[in-house]
């Protein structure tokens, strides 16, 4: 049995056994939230999460020198999540492409017995589902809102586990020891390459040779086209001025504490995995154009639903569409 101390709070790891209940946020924390991260959104429920709305821009880093700018920035991050419903994210029709996607990718790697660790699991719509259908399922998430939900949600026929720590560093786990390892979130508030980097290190570290990792990814140009240029949810002209967006390669370049998410294109990603000792399997849009018609898909007929999501698994791995979508998930095998 080890101790996980993180940001946030401690929690007591141990293998498979038992469920370690991860502790809340210090006192610390939790002022410094509050001091940091203003204006607080009300909770509401949303069918798809809002990402250009510059969320993080009252996340203020201190004027003292005590509190490095990684902790502010993850604080800010952790109160996103504190009034983000991130449980019904994907409960609407057009929501649960992304989901029903990146399962069915998952389950062509699934075997009677296979070990599953989940990085950054948030409420655990993943990592139950994994469970429920009788897999050992580990997850680590940030959270202590989303702790909360994910331990709510445990049945007394699930094995599973959920600690709260930084996606990267997960030195409290040891290496080789899962056939699957989930990175469906981390990346997406990640803006320095070293950090990418130490995450992917740390999911290929502790999955077996031969294992497979799936990590998600933002993809830029979706995000504009749909939540800037068609919804003008953020002012292109805006992000321009303030160097933000590229107005001719409409390239994204953002930093925190302004931007919680990271946004990023096949290219980066591309660069991010050359220096890794890890074969591609797969490559695809998780949601592809489904943002951009999602009025239309949720209110599709059952049928008219099967025939779309048909259609989406046939060509989300398409070169000529992967960049058209706001999620995507590479999948790769550790060698």
């Amino acid at each position: 049995m080890l101790l996980l101390c993180v940001k946030g709070g401690c929690a007591f790891v141990g293998a498979t056994i038992g469920r370690p209940r991860a502790m809340g946020p210090s006192p610390l924390q939790r002022t410094r939230v509050a001091q940091h991260c203003r204006g607080r959104r009300p909770r509401r429920p949303v069918l798809q999460r809002e990402y250009p709305s510059n969320v993080g821009a009252n996340c203020v880093r201190p004027h003292f020198e005590d509190v490095a700018k990684k902790e502010i920035d993850m604080a800010c991050i952790i109160n996103y999540y504190n009034e983000y419903d991130e449980e019904n994210r994907t409960a609407s029709r057009s929501g649960q492409v992304e989901f029903l996607t990146t399962m069915n990718y998952i389950e062509k790697y699934l075997f009677p017995g296979a070990k599953i660790l989940e990085i950054g699991a948030a409420t655990g719509k993943y990592s139950h589902t994994l469970a429920r259908q009788g897999y050992a399922v580990d997850a680590v998430e940030l959270v202590p809102h989303n702790i909360e939900i994910f331990e709510s949600k445990i049945t007394d026929d699930e094995n599973i586990s959920v600690v709260q720590g930084d996606a990267r560093d997960l030195s409290a786990f040891e290496n080789d020891i899962y056939d699957i390892t989930l990175v469906l979130g981390p990346l997406y508030h990640l803006h320095e390459k070293e950090d990418k980097k130490k995450v992917i290190s740390e999911a290929l570290r502790v999955t077996k040779p031969g294992g497979v990792v799936f990590a998600a990814y933002i993809i830029s140009d979706g995000v504009i086209l749909d939540d800037g240029i068609i919804r003008n949810k953020f002012d292109i002209r805006e992000k321009i001025a303030l160097g933000k967006l590229d107005a001719e390669t409409f390239r994204t370049k953002l930093e925190p504490p302004d931007d919680i998410f990271e946004f990023v294109r096949k290219e980066d990603i591309d660069d991010l995995m050359q220096d890794f000792s890890a074969t591609r399997l797969h490559y695809l849009a998780t949601d592809l154009i489904t943002r951009l018609v999602s009025e239309k898909i949720n209110e599709m007929s059952d049928e008219q639903f099967d025939f779309y999501f048909k259609c989406h698994l046939a060509i989300c791995e398409r070169p000529d569409v992967v960049g058209m979508t706001v999620h995507s998930l590479d999948v790769f095998r550790k060698k």
